[in-house]
């Protein structure tokens, strides 16, 4: 049987998320923020985040859990999301908020283990490019350049 939550979509035209990335999403819009919100509200604090390909949803996104909510250097409002488990969009529900909702399935177990962990390493460099408050580009200490890509 599979498992399905109501959650807030929260839609990315420039980027696509993977289960175990953590990524920061700047609030530049109302849609955004509301999203944000009506997860708070929601009691779960989490959000679906699904592609936008040319002006439509993707039918798979993440399920995300908000980690941070903070400022960006820029000054812009900002939240860091940790991508959880992939989720097939289902049919719109009703939840708190102006947010869309909808009904997402579950499509496999919240991730665990080395996969998470390659994953974290890829992102942490990009994702320290956007909450840093330093200049962009990527980190040049001796574990990150000594690093290779799996076989």
């Amino acid at each position: 049987m599979s498992k399905t939550q109501q959650l807030p979509v929260l839609p990315l035209s420039d980027v696509v998320v993977l289960p175990g990335m953590v990524v920061p999403v700047a609030l530049d819009d109302a849609e955004r923020q509301a999203v944000i919100d009506a997860a708070k509200a929601g009691g779960d604090d989490s959000v679906l985040l699904v592609p936008r390909l040319d002006g439509e949803y993707a039918p798979v996104g993440v399920v995300a859990t908000i980690e941070q909510l903070g400022k960006l250097p820029g000054g812009e409002s900002a939240a860091v999301l940790r991508a959880m488990t992939r989720a097939r969009v289902g049919s719109g529900v009703t939840g708190p908020g102006s947010a869309l909702w909808v009904e997402a399935e579950i499509l496999d177990e919240v991730l665990g283990g080395e996969s998470v962990v390659s994953s974290r390493v890829s992102t942490r460099t990009s994702s320290s490019r956007f909450c840093s408050s330093g200049a962009p580009g990527r980190s040049s200490t001796p574990s990150s350049a000594s690093r290779s890509p799996a076989s």
